[in-house]
């Protein structure tokens, strides 16, 4: 069985997403797709606009075979680390073999040889004060996120001396975060806001989730609290919080709303997306660590998923949940982290009806 990997966060599965699963099966002669996705949270600090279960979902009805779980406090990092821990998860599973990802370069030599010329430029800059984001960004040919996060992969893949394959798929039509549709297409950014102003958005996706979306505007006045009650020392041993951050996070807290609070604490040091997985770390209280996942869980799968999971579970060197008992969280750290969470993530969902 030829196996393909991909990293994704459907937030929402649109057909973009389709278009690269439907060419990846094309190109490689695929027999199976696994995804580890997102959770309930997104990597640019935000939750997700629907539930992992719906995502994934509509992500197996659309050419995805099995969908594994990235735990939040893994998501909420640096595309450096989401990047990694991403991999990391696939690579445990020890029967993965092509990593498949989008890029606007398309060109994978290309992007294997941006991780060598690059290095030493980020060093020097970094040694300026600039962050690891702007300094990459920086870059001629890393000034495009899907193709950060490509060098991120390939980078991964090497520091774990993984087997897996990478492959790339040019990306088409539209940009990320384009604010601009082409045909059937459309960036997931553009589409939150789509649904946010409750607009119709069946034309540029296989199907709309059969659930209510989730908006941040209900867990503002949680996060507004919550950094409101933090004291210095809480603030600075939570993750994504170092190098003086708390300190204007103190300095600031008192901002009339959260998007003002972000624009005082945002500066060359601190951006905007960094800022944010700051804000949620500390809401749902993901202290710094230097784990790794140590398991990952089932969200939805096809008859092909499945019989990859019971070929899989024997060897593979992460704990798969595919239900839960009390047994499992009581002696799972992680796990309990994960399902506090959700649980917040439930509020939100009460609250946002």
């Amino acid at each position: 069985m030829k196996t393909v990997g991909i990293v994704s966060e459907f937030n929402p599965f649109h057909n973009g997403h389709k278009y690269l699963i439907d060419t990846v099966r094309e190109k490689l002669q695929a027999d199976c797709v696994v995804s580890v996705m997102s959770g309930n949270y997104t990597q640019r600090g935000e939750p997700a606009v629907f539930d992992m279960y719906s995502r994934a979902e509509i992500a197996c009805k659309n050419g995805v075979d099995l969908v594994l779980e990235l735990p939040p406090q893994f998501v909420l990092t640096s595309a450096q680390y989401y990047a990694y821990y991403s991999v990391y998860l696939l690579h445990q599973l020890g029967s993965i073999d092509y990593l498949c990802f989008g890029s606007e370069c398309g060109d994978l030599s290309v992007l294997q040889s941006a991780i060598l010329q690059n290095v030493s430029a980020l060093k020097n800059q970094m040694k300026t004060g600039v962050t690891y984001a702007k300094a990459v960004s920086d870059s001629d040919l890393l000034n495009q996120p899907n193709n950060i996060l490509a060098v991120e992969y390939l980078r991964a893949l090497k520091k774990l001396h993984s087997p897996i394959l990478p492959y790339t798929i040019k990306r088409i039509s539209v940009d990320h975060n384009s604010k601009e549709t082409s045909g059937q297409f459309a960036s997931a950014s553009l589409l939150r806001k789509k649904i946010k102003k409750g607009e119709d958005i069946s034309f540029f996706v296989p199907e709309v989730p059969n659930t209510d979306p989730i908006f941040e505007d209900s867990l503002i006045p949680c996060l507004k609290y919550r950094l409101l009650c933090a004291t210095q020392e809480d603030i600075s041993g939570i993750n994504n919080i170092s190098e003086g951050l708390e300190n204007r996070f103190l300095k600031y807290r008192d901002q009339a709303s959260l998007q003002n609070i972000i624009d005082a604490v945002k500066c060359k040091r601190y951006p905007e997306t960094r800022i944010r997985r700051a804000l949620y770390s500390l809401l749902l209280n993901i202290p710094k660590s230097e784990d790794l996942p140590g398991y990952t869980r089932v969200l939805a799968f096809t008859k092909t998923g499945q019989d990859f999971l019971k070929a899989t579970k024997e060897s593979s060197a992460l704990t798969i949940y595919s239900r839960l008992t009390k047994k499992d969280i009581a002696k799972n750290p992680q796990l309990r982290k994960e399902l506090y969470c959700n649980e917040l993530y439930t509020l939100a969902k009460d609250l946002s009806r």
